[in-house]
């Protein structure tokens, strides 16, 4: 059986680490794919053979709740994809003054 752990069972389990320092290192081995959050919020270790899909999970739920974040603030002053000669599959978005380009597994750089 594998172990999972909350993260109230972890701060009682390392009682002189901050919790900042805690939950940056939980999400840190999340975004690496090496553990997940159920949906009860216990933290259990991903099979070896699903990380780099738990890993491409997680980056496109941060994608997401990003993208609706902005288009919710109104952030995006415009998308201006048919202006850029970029790769199909990429959207280019201009936040902030900043051109910001999005690849369809939501990863995202400057243009």
């Amino acid at each position: 059986m594998r172990e999972k752990v909350n993260l109230d069972t972890l701060r009682r389990a390392l009682p002189r680490m901050p919790h900042q320092s805690l939950t940056s290192a939980l999400s840190t081995l999340n975004d690496a794919g090496l553990i997940f959050q159920n949906n009860s919020g216990y933290y259990e270790p991903t099979e070896p053979n699903k990380y780099e899909y738990v890993s491409k999970m997680r980056e496109r739920v941060r994608y997401e709740k990003w993208k609706k974040q902005g288009e919710e603030n109104g952030w995006f002053k415009e998308q201006f994809q048919e202006d850029l000669d970029l790769p199909e599959g990429v959207q280019a978005f201009n936040v902030a003054d900043k051109a910001i380009g999005v690849d369809e597994s939501g990863q995202m750089f400057l243009i």
